[in-house]
């Protein structure tokens, strides 16, 4: 107890005279705090934009149990989708799936007109079967779902609404449940509202059974408008399951060579098939602003050299009192950490303005992107980025300033010629480093 105590006192001196030393050079410090606060701030608003689109799990029970099949040809072409007597059967064929379903899918051009009680809405809209919210694991959280019989054509026409439509254009109203409204100039009931949240297809602010698509939609198979989601059965791999519906497709390929020849199948899980090729594009910008980070540190050592090198006679001195080489690394260690502290704190404010920057910035909307928000993981990751920093900043000065020549120190206070040269060449070392980095990053 009286080793951790004496630590603990040391450490809490080192902080406060790491801070006074920063006060004594207030336009030095600001520098160094605003170049490593922009660098610390760019990875955390590049990490915080990978955890909202890439790391988080989907908001769906078991979500990574959950696997999109598409269809492709072998000249390259890729439909997008599935024609619906495919879906069925794959759906009735295979033994790799626990549950599988079907939707429509929805682009920019699928909008119905709902004319609501207080006004008209042109919303996009998702055909689905009824199997569609129960693999998902999600429930309306008022009303209720799709019933077997509303899959069928000719059943009676409903459709839920998803809660933003839902407040917007009804009023939040719970006795706008099961009243007749137009969709596309035809009546429909609303029977459910889905849970604040659920936004799956993208945008979507409607669904519909499949059976409002009638005895045609059912028996399409020129027309390939649907994915296919299935959920995968304990110990099944994606390479089963592709292998699995081909060997499906290839008997479909034989009963109906007109249209279901030279037809592939593509297994992916639902999340690499939201996000698409956003995930390359975001670990490369993460690459990126790495390198920034390694440049703005890189800036901060040469002025924390040239700190060194300005107290020299100081380091020279507790030298000479008895202060153990290990003693001042500890100490210019602990300066440095104060300095990145500080910036870690400024980091965050510049964090969420680059996060706003890059959604702005982008020419298509990002998949399942939200406002920064300062969450376990991007704290984790701040604080790992921070130390890290910490290292790279304080270890080059601190184990220069940790081994001074109390016999080298002229007189006059000025700086001996060894550390002089010994610094010298580490900041051209350094500054050749940076402009390499600058060139490979641009």
């Amino acid at each position: 107890m009286n080793r951790f105590a004496r630590l603990l006192e040391d450490f809490l001196y080192d902080l406060c005279f790491g801070l006074r030393q920063l006060l004594r050079n207030p336009f030095v410090s600001a520098v160094c705090v605003l170049t490593l606060a922009l660098g610390i701030g760019a990875n955390a608003a590049i990490f915080s934009a990978v955890d909202a689109v890439l790391l988080r799990p989907l908001p769906f029970k078991n979500a990574d149990e959950l696997v999109d099949l598409t269809e492709y040809t072998s000249r390259g072409v890729d439909s997008g989708g599935v024609s619906y007597p495919d879906y069925l059967a794959w759906k009735g064929q295979n033994t790799v799936f626990e549950e599988t379903a079907a939707y429509f899918l929805v682009k920019a051009s699928n909008d119905i007109v709902l004319d609501g009680p207080f006004s008209t809405e042109h919303e996009r809209y998702s055909s689905v079967t009824n199997s569609f919210f129960t693999i998902l694991g999600v429930k309306p959280a008022i009303g209720h779902g799709f019933s077997a019989s509303d899959e069928l054509p000719g059943g009676e026409k409903v459709f839920l609404v998803s809660d933003a439509l839902w407040r917007r254009v009804f009023g939040a109203s719970p006795r706008a449940l099961y009243k007749h409204y137009l969709l596309d100039g035809e009546s429909y009931t609303l029977i459910g509202v889905m849970p604040p949240g659920f936004d799956f297809p993208k945008g979507c602010g409607i669904w519909t059974p499949i059976g409002t698509l009638g005895e045609f939609g059912m028996h399409d198979r020129i027309s390939h408008g649907y994915h296919v989601l299935g959920r995968l059965r304990s110990g099944v791999n994606l390479s089963q399951v592709e292998a699995q519906i081909e060997t499906i497709q290839d008997g479909l390929a034989k009963a109906y060579p007109s249209t279901d020849a030279d037809w592939r199948v593509r297994a992916k899980p639902l999340l690499s098939e939201i996000v698409g090729d956003v995930q390359t594009s975001l670990f490369v910008l993460l690459g990126a602003v790495s390198f920034i980070l390694v440049i703005a540190c890189t800036n901060v050592v040469n002025l924390m050299l040239a700190r060194a090198l300005v107290r020299e006679k100081e380091f020279a001195i507790r030298s000479a009192l008895g202060a153990y080489p290990l003693r001042l690394l500890r100490q210019n260690l602990t300066e440095t950490f104060v300095l990145v502290c500080i910036s870690a704190v400024l980091a965050v404010a510049f964090a969420k303005w680059g996060f706003a920057l890059i959604v702005s910035l982008t020419s298509v909307p990002l998949p399942r992107m939200e406002p920064f928000r300062l969450n376990v993981p991007v704290l984790a990751f701040l604080s790992t980025v921070a130390m890290l920093a910490t290292f790279l900043v304080g270890t080059v000065p601190a184990l220069e300033a940790s081994r001074p020549n109390p016999q080298g120190i002229p007189r006059d206070g000025r700086q001996s010629d060894g550390l002089a040269r010994r610094g010298g060449r580490l900041r051209g070392a350094l500054v050749v480093s940076e402009l390499a980095l600058a060139l490979l990053l641009l």
